[in-house]
């Protein structure tokens, strides 16, 4: 008995919305800087999911610094890992906007090496603002004299951080208006 090949039908017009030349040129516009900024957004992720993981499954590769056994410093590496993560995941996602399925009715789709800067440093500015936010919670936590260092402290540790490092530009307006309505200075 011979076999009949299935015939799948595909709609293969073209979405009138879009210039697909067009596209094609942007995609190929800046190529090495994109590539660039995808690498380095592999290697952000890298980093924090590694130290995440030697701090979780405790194979921590530094000898001196006995992270097992001081639960405050598992706690602060959590936080600034989950902001880390939190920040490069936002990063990426603007990336993705920027570059992504480009459309002529939407002019936020468009790629401007500018803005390279601001996707390679955001992971930092994530990891600072993890050690900031470890720090408040460290203070409202041990004012109240709750401290405690097990796995559902560095869980939550982590989700704070990941939650602040994605949301840092709301994060860092809410600030602006708090110092605004505190000292009446500042400001845009």
């Amino acid at each position: 008995m011979e076999r009949k090949p299935r015939i799948i039908s595909v709609d293969r017009t073209l979405d009138p919305g879009i210039d697909y030349e067009r596209a094609s040129a942007d995609l190929r516009r800046y190529l090495p800087l994109k590539v660039f900024t995808l690498a380095w957004f592999a290697a952000a992720f890298y980093v924090g999911a590694y130290a995440l993981a030697a701090l979780w499954l405790k194979w921590w590769p530094y000898t001196t610094l006995d992270i097992d056994s001081n639960g405050a410093v598992q706690l602060a590496v959590s936080c600034t890992g989950g902001a880390m993560l939190g920040a490069t995941a936002f990063s990426f996602l603007a990336f993705y906007w920027a570059v992504g399925p480009q459309s002529g009715s939407s002019p936020r789709y468009q790629y401007d090496p500018n803005w390279t800067f601001w996707h390679v440093a955001r992971p930092f500015a994530g990891a600072v603002l993890g050690i900031a936010v470890y720090g408040v919670l460290r203070f409202v936590i041990g004012a109240m004299g709750a401290v405690t260092y097990d796995s559902t402290a560095a869980a939550s540790y982590f989700t704070i951080g990941f939650l602040a490092g994605f949301a840092s530009t709301q994060l860092f307006g809410w600030l602006e208006t708090m110092l605004v309505r505190a000292f009446g200075v500042g400001g845009r």
